[in-house]
């Protein structure tokens, strides 16, 4: 905001202690919001990045620079969250392959439409999808 009449100083609109509860309600959001690694990712990208410069000039740094525990508690959460959204992910391929092996195989040995069993012609000719 620009300075008040006769006044030289900056003037700001929120504190820096606004700026980092808003900062840290943003995360713990994505963190309780989060279904995917780029949410995790988004959230951690914004407690590392820097939040400029203080009115002294000397660098901020980023929150997670900050010692703060509520800070490291949260990142803490979310690398655990992280891990757990990629072992699900894991998971879940995994057993998206076995339904498709078994359908594969349930094709192929099951009866042709006629009730006759297929022959090796008609196994071999299915298409894998």
């Amino acid at each position: 905001m620009p300075p008040e009449e006769g006044d030289a100083g900056t003037r700001y609109m929120y504190s820096n202690e606004e700026v980092n509860q808003v900062v840290m309600s943003y995360a713990e959001n994505l963190y309780n919001t989060a279904t995917s690694t780029d949410e995790i990712d988004r959230a951690l990208k914004i407690l590392n990045s820097s939040r400029g410069i203080g009115k002294d000039g000397m660098k901020l740094g980023s929150l997670a620079s900050t010692k703060r525990k509520d800070v490291s508690k949260l990142i803490g959460q979310l690398n655990s969250k992280r891990v757990t959204i990629e072992n699900q992910n894991r998971v879940n391929e995994k057993y998206n392959q076995e339904q498709e092996v078994k359908s594969i195989f349930s094709d192929a040995f099951a009866d042709n439409e006629d009730g006759k069993p297929k022959t090796f012609l008609e196994r071999k000719n299915i298409e894998i999808s």
